[in-house]
C-alpha cells in the first residue's frame, strides 16, 4: 500500500486520483487529516517501530505500507487554528518533530527528509550552485548582500534577477531595477529554458518557449549530472531548471524537491507511473531500522509532547480531550 501525505498541494491529490482511476492500494491524507482526523499508536522505543494510524475510514499499518509520498517540509500555522493562540507554535513544532521521526523511519520514501532540508541549506541559491559547480554545471553569477549600493554595482552592465526572497527559485524573470528590499541578484542567462524532471534513475526533459512547450533531447553528460546533483541532494525526485544558451552550455538555476509537474509536456501516466514503480518497489522490514537510525530527535522529547498534546486548550482557552491522537509509549 502506497501513503500519499498532502500540504495544501494540488499534485499530492493528482497522484491519488491517479492511483484510484488504476485500482491501486493507496490512501490519501492531507496534514490537516492527520492533527485532526488520526489516532496515533507509535511505540518510538520499540525498535520493530511498530506503528498505527487510525481514522474513522482506514488503518493505517505501517508495516503494510511498501512506499510514502509527501510534500511535507514544514507545517503552516493556520494548520493549529484549532489551538489557543498561545500554544500554536508549540503544537506546530511538536508535530513536525514526530513526523520528521516517522517518515525518517521510513527507507522508500519521496523525497526522504534530510537535515540539510531542516536547516534550509536545499533553499539557498549559494548552495545549489557550488554542488551545481563542483558537478561540471554552469551556474550564473550572484550577489547577496542586505547593502543595496553594493547589489546595485554588481548589476551594473548586466542582466538579473533581483531576488527579495533568497529561497525563491521560482521566480526567474529579468528585473529592471533593484529596490530596498532586494538581498540578492543573479546573472539572468540568454537562452532557451529546460525543466527537467528526475525521477530515480527516470530523467525527463521539456523546453519551454513563449508559444509553448515540447520535449528536448539532452545530451549524455547532461543527464549524468542531472542524476548526480539529484543523488548529491539525498532526493528520488527532483526538478531542475536549466539554461541552454546559443552556444550550447547548460547554466543550472535550481533544483526543487517538489516538482511542478503541470509544466511538463510529456504524459502523466510515464511521471506517475515511474514514481508509483518506485513506491512499490519493495516492502520495508523494520526490523532493520532502529529508533537510533534518527538522529537530532530526543525520544524524551517526543514522549513528553504527547503527554502534553493530551491537555491543551482549545481555541476557547477549554481544557478538552483531543480526538486527533492517542499514545501508547
Amino acid at each position: 500500500m502506497i501513503l500519499i501525505i498532502g500540504c495544501n498541494n494540488a499534485f499530492a491529490k493528482k497522484y491519488s486520483e491517479y492511483l484510484g482511476r488504476n485500482k491501486i492500494e493507496h490512501v490519501f491524507l492531507s496534514f490537516q487529516d492527520i492533527i485532526n482526523d488520526v489516532s496515533v499508536f507509535d511505540n518510538i522505543e520499540d525498535k520493530s517501530n511498530n506503528c498505527i494510524w487510525q481514522t474513522n475510514n482506514v488503518r493505517i499499518d505501517f508495516s503494510s505500507i511498501t512506499g510514502i509520498y509527501h510534500e511535507v517540509l514544514y507545517l503552516e500555522e493556520n494548520l493549529f487554528f484549532e489551538f489557543d493562540a498561545k500554544d500554536r507554535n508549540y503544537a506546530r513544532n511538536e508535530w513536525f518533530a514526530y513526523f520528521v521521526y516517522r517518515i525518517s523511519q521510513f527507507e522508500n520514501v519521496i523525497n526522504p527528509i534530510h537535515h540539510k532540508h531542516l536547516n534550509g541549506s536545499y533553499f539557498r541559491w549559494i548552495f545549489i550552485f557550488k554542488i551545481a559547480k563542483e558537478i561540471g554545471f554552469h551556474t550564473p553569477e550572484y550577489y547577496a548582500s542586505t547593502d543595496v549600493e553594493k547589489i546595485s554595482d554588481f548589476v551594473k552592465n548586466k542582466r538579473y534577477i533581483a531576488m527579495n526572497d533568497v529561497y525563491n527559485f521560482k521566480n526567474l524573470a529579468e528585473s529592471t531595477a533593484i529596490n530596498p528590499e532586494t538581498l540578492l541578484a543573479v546573472e539572468y542567462i540568454q537562452g532557451i529554458p529546460i525543466l527537467v524532471h528526475v525521477i530515480n534513475d527516470l530523467v525527463l526533459s521539456t523546453a519551454i518557449y513563449n508559444e509553448g512547450s515540447e520535449p528536448i533531447y539532452l545530451p549524455d553528460q547532461i543527464r549524468k549530472w542531472c542524476l548526480q546533483i539529484t543523488r548529491e541532494l539525498g532526493l528520488v525526485v527532483s526538478e531542475i531548471f536549466i539554461k541552454l544558451t546559443p552556444d550550447n552550455k547548460y547554466y543550472l538555476y535550481y533544483v526543487s524537491l517538489f516538482p511542478n509537474w503541470s509544466s511538463c509536456c510529456y504524459d502523466e501516466e510515464i511521471y506517475w507511473g515511474k514514481i508509483t514503480d518506485v513506491l512499490n518497489s519493495k516492502k520495508i522490514n523494520f526490523d532493520n531500522y532502529p529508533a537510533s537510525k534518527t538522529k537530532g530527535i530526543s525520544q524524551a522529547h517526543l514522549k513528553k509532547s504527547f503527554i502534553i498534546r493530551k491537555h491543551r486548550p482549545n481555541v476557547h482557552g477549554n481544557y478538552v480531550e483531543p480526538a486527533c491522537i492517542e499514545h501508547q509509549i
